[in-house]
This record gives structure tokens, C-alpha cells and sequence, in this order.
């Protein structure tokens, strides 16, 4: 459980939100260690599981802190210190595509299609600094497809509900 103080420690240092207490207890619910499935003699592991789906039912809460139309910037923020607390390295533009993605649920979606509903959302006035190449656009997805955040496969994505994120014990 030591592991886990300190990446809830971690989040809460870079996140800045009025209802930080609202926010401790999301996290509480999204974020937990699970037992590891695999016995090794040679190392120990430790999971710990990320619910998406939990974490964007609750995030509603929270997502008008920075304004009524920046809740996209709000969720890009949380997401951000909560993948830099369990060690996972996404740029700004693969977080607010995540976001974008949380209403699709199991729906699978073609990249062209998330790419021009995404073009017209950086048309606007506070999403212009998420905007991305085609180029960069089909990197990002692939990222997110190795992190583990989406599955993406012929052309069709959808949003994984959880994220398992492995650490090898330092004990």
C-alpha cells in the first residue's frame, strides 16, 4: 500500500482544484492495487489498476473548474498528473483525445471520423493549443494503443474501461 500513497501523493501535488478533497476521494475509487496473477521467483510485481470509467462518471464534478467552456483543459489537467503519478508518459493532445473519447463507450469509432469531429472541436478559441497534424494524429493514436488506453485495430477504435500498470516491487 506504500506504493500507492505515494502516487496518490504525487497526483495531488500537480493537480489544483477548489473540491481537493472531492478529488482525493475520486481517486480513492479509480486508482487501487490489485493482486498480481503471475507468482515469479525472481521478481515481485505489484498492479495497480486505473478505472477510466470510473474516473470519468466522477469527473464530472470537476469538469467546469477552469470555466464552463473549458472542461476539456480541466480533464487534460487531471489526466495529466494522474498518468505522471503512475508513471505514464502522454503529451497534452493523446490526454484530450482520451477525453473526447470518454462518451464513445463501447462504440467503435474509425480514426477518420475522431479525427474531423476533433478538427472541429481545435477550431474553437481554448482548444487550439491541442491541435495536431494528420501526421502527429496517427502517432498519438498509436501511443495510446501502447499505453494501453485505447484498442485500436483496423481502422476502428474504442476507450479501454481499465488500465493495469505494472511495478516491480522495490522490496
Amino acid at each position: 500500500m506504500d506504493q500507492l500513497q505515494e502516487t496518490f501523493e504525487e497526483i495531488l501535488e500537480k493537480v489544483e482544484f477548489k473540491k481537493m478533497d472531492q478529488f482525493k476521494e475520486l481517486l480513492h475509487k479509480c486508482i487501487h492495487v490489485s493482486n498480481d496473477s503471475s507468482k515469479s521467483t525472481y521478481a515481485v510485481y505489484e498492479n495497480m489498476v486505473f478505472k477510466l470509467d470510473a474516473f470519468f462518471k466522477g469527473f464530472v464534478n470537476f469538469q467546469n473548474e477552469f470555466g464552463k467552456d473549458k472542461k476539456y483543459i480541466a480533464a487534460v489537467h487531471a489526466l495529466s498528473a494522474i498518468c505522471y503519478g503512475l508513471g505514464i508518459d502522454l503529451e497534452d493532445e493523446e490526454l484530450f483525445i482520451i477525453y473526447h473519447l470518454k462518451d464513445q463507450g463501447k462504440f467503435r469509432k474509425r480514426e477518420k471520423d475522431l479525427h474531423s469531429e476533433l478538427k472541429n472541436l481545435w477550431a474553437g478559441y481554448p482548444y487550439k493549443e491541442f491541435a495536431m497534424a494528420d501526421v502527429d494524429f496517427s502517432h498519438s493514436l498509436k501511443n495510446l494503443m501502447r499505453a494501453k488506453f485505447i484498442d485500436y485495430r483496423r481502422g476502428n477504435l474504442h476507450i479501454n474501461q481499465s488500465l493495469i500498470i505494472r511495478f516491480k516491487d522495490r522490496y
